[in-house]
């Protein structure tokens, strides 16, 4: 261990006064910078005393609040947003960056107030705090960010506990080992219907943004929810099922609101899925596994952001020859009649 990691660990301690061989001065304070980015948000100057044959290094402290462990270093655009997702999904409510210079934060917050974060994630409501600053000689920008969401991160992390176990269950009702993808997809599609409906709420116009309503504890828990509750709960079933899907989100034209639906993959092609409007008074396949050329007629969304959905397979009749060969064992399991409805 050499001086800067000596340094480095009493700083973590946010210690005033530090001893250390040899001598401390503007240049080392640089080179602890670039060695140690994640500083710049803590430290804002220093003052180094000879102790005898040591020194003794005072600095001055800043953003103490801030965890180390929500501190990340990112030079481009790309990378900050992959970070501030990973963040909007556990919930968190403050993140810090560490950036090659100040206009990155800029031209982020831009993007994420300009994008479709909220559409994808719609519990986040904004930023309620942007500070930060710039250490021109070493080189490196800093900035922390909080986060607001339309339901406190407890009750979210709340209904994640409840959410997961279910999400296990349902899968294992439902999938075994040997059955095909084209199957489960329809199971879950179906699994999804027969469980849940549309919020009234919504229907009815109200103002009340119910915490349940786009998540999958809305689909899967309360049996209520919207378009991001069977969005949700679509996906994270069949990703447990070992099934690739995705949320997407675009515009209905008739009504021109903002929606989301589900992206499939079967082997190495794509397939639109929307559980929200199959979900009727009977379960539908209005909108299942669909190409981009039948969610044109109806549907806009930003087709550059996501892989084109050409799939050609007779999904309906591999699943449907499953089910039928398999339908006691599946009836055995717990799987309600209508749950196994196919075209």
């Amino acid at each position: 261990m050499d001086k800067f990691d000596f340094i480095f660990n009493e700083v973590r301690k946010f210690n005033n006064n530090i001893l250390i061989d040899g001598s401390f001065g503007n240049a080392d304070f640089v080179y602890l910078l670039k060695r140690y980015p994640k500083l710049s948000l803590y430290l804002d100057g220093f003052r180094s005393i000879p102790f005898g044959r040591r020194t003794k290094v005072s600095f001055a402290y800043k953003n103490i609040d801030v965890r180390y462990e929500d501190i990340f270093v990112c030079n481009t655009i790309a990378e900050m947003e992959n970070v501030f997702i990973y963040n909007l999904k556990k919930y968190n409510t403050r993140i810090a960056y560490v950036l090659p210079n100040q206009s990155l934060m800029q031209q982020f917050t831009n993007r994420i107030q300009d994008g479709n974060i909220a559409a994808q994630h719609p519990f986040f409501k904004g930023f309620s705090t942007i500070n930060g600053g710039v250490i021109h000689f070493a080189g490196v920008a800093y900035f922390y960010i909080d986060i607001q969401y339309h339901v406190s991160p407890a009750e979210l992390r709340n209904m994640e506990r409840v959410v997961d176990p279910e999400v296990n269950r349902v899968a294992q009702m439902l999938f075994d080992p040997l059955m095909p993808k084209e199957a489960k997809v329809l199971l879950a599609h179906n699994y999804l219907c027969y469980i849940a409906t549309y919020d009234p709420a919504y229907l009815n116009k109200s103002i009340t943004f119910n915490p349940w309503s786009h998540s999958a504890y809305g689909a899967l828990i309360k049996h209520e929810c919207v378009c991001h509750g069977f969005s949700e709960a679509f996906k994270r079933i069949l990703n447990r099922g070992g099934v690739t899907c995705e949320i997407i989100t675009g515009t209905v034209k008739a009504t021109n609101q903002q929606h989301a639906w589900n992206i499939v993959k079967i082997d190495d092609e794509y397939y639109h899925v929307d559980v929200t409007f199959d979900d009727q008074s009977e379960i539908l396949f209005t909108y299942f596994m669909k190409t981009d050329e039948e969610m044109r007629r109806d549907r806009t969304w930003n087709e550059s952001a996501y892989p084109p959905c050409k799939g050609r397979k007779n999904i309906m009749m591999i699943a449907r020859s499953y089910i039928n060969l398999n339908k006691s064992k599946l009836l055995l399991r717990g799987v309600k009649i209508p749950i196994l409805k196919t075209l």
